[in-house]
């Protein structure tokens, strides 16, 4: 089972009236886990291709490529999911979720923080860093990453600290830990 560790929440789609763009939407974690899908919600009437990829945050503005996924995806009205290569997320950590687009299917709802500029999407590869020459815009992109949280057995690696300083992190005896809020771990 999957869950969301980071982007938007469910809302009805806006439309855009520009192709041929990538777009940089910046988003808190929510989570800590191992993100595996891209979502992004595609609106009414509107279908297309996609490439999707996420980027650190350096200063309020998108920088090193953390992951990408370079194929071109067709979505359709809706929430698409897109399968994403494993990706460590940390909640509370800022990033930048990005769409590449060759169409009209970029969804926005309500507002946020987002740069954009213009591709050409058939040669379009996500750099790494990110560079410059963005727009920017307070648009809120309905895109968002959804993958499976740590079990215990591998929440040290997720959080990049040596597993024998588990438990001074947590502030319990890891070993005798079997369940937390009723679920078994």
């Amino acid at each position: 089972m999957t869950t969301k560790l980071i982007g938007a929440d469910d809302a009805t789609a806006g439309a855009r009236a520009s192709s041929e763009l990538v777009w940089f939407s910046k988003f808190t974690a929510v989570a800590t886990g191992t993100m595996t899908e891209f979502k992004i919600k595609v609106p009414a009437g509107y279908s297309g291709h996609v490439k999707v990829a996420i980027y650190a945050d350096s200063g309020g503005e998108p920088a090193g490529r953390i992951s990408y996924d370079n194929t071109s995806y067709a979505v359709v009205a809706g929430w698409n999911t897109i399968s994403f290569p494993s990706t460590n997320i940390l909640n509370g950590t800022v990033y930048w979720l990005a769409v590449a687009a060759e169409a009209y299917v970029v969804g926005y709802s309500g507002s946020g923080v987002e740069r954009n500029k213009s591709i050409t999407y058939s040669t379009y590869t996500f750099p790494d860093p990110a560079g410059t020459g963005y727009a920017s815009d307070t648009l809120g992109d309905l895109f968002a990453g959804w993958g499976t949280l740590p079990g215990w057995a591998n929440i040290a690696e997720v959080l990049g600290v040596p597993a024998a300083n588990m438990s001074e992190i947590l502030g319990v005896a890891v070993a005798n830990v079997s369940e937390v809020d009723g679920k078994a771990v």
